[in-house]
């Protein structure tokens, strides 16, 4: 995850059997969009990389995903289950988090704190 050294980052724990994430994925999608330049999103997840790669086709997913192999990077950050949120600034410092379920007006008000 080098590719996002310096940028502010929405770091999503997700899942694409997940209900709630399904729920939030048009919320993400509209943050992705804007967003764009200011805020990265970034879902990482659990699954094999095929179904990652059929449920982002199916959906139509604006936010990048990334699969996290035996939640390594889920465990390192503490996340309590999926999906969870955690937004970085632009040095990697958590400047915010939202577990569990976040709609867009939750989203933006939590990415809003960011410069």
């Amino acid at each position: 995850m080098a590719g996002f050294r310096g940028k502010n980052l929405l770091l999503v724990f997700w899942s694409v059997d997940c209900g709630w994430c399904d729920r939030e994925k048009a919320d993400l999608n509209r943050l992705t969009r804007e967003k764009k330049g200011r805020v990265e999103v970034v879902a990482l997840v659990g699954e094999s990389r095929q179904a990652v790669l059929d449920y982002a086709k199916k959906e139509g997913l604006a936010f990048q995903i990334f699969i996290d192999r035996g939640w390594k990077v889920f465990a390192y950050y503490g996340a309590v289950g999926t999906p969870d949120h955690f937004l970085l600034d632009a040095k990697g410092e958590i400047v915010g988090r939202r577990p569990g379920y976040a709609n867009y007006e939750v989203l933006s008000k939590l990415t809003s704190i960011l410069p």
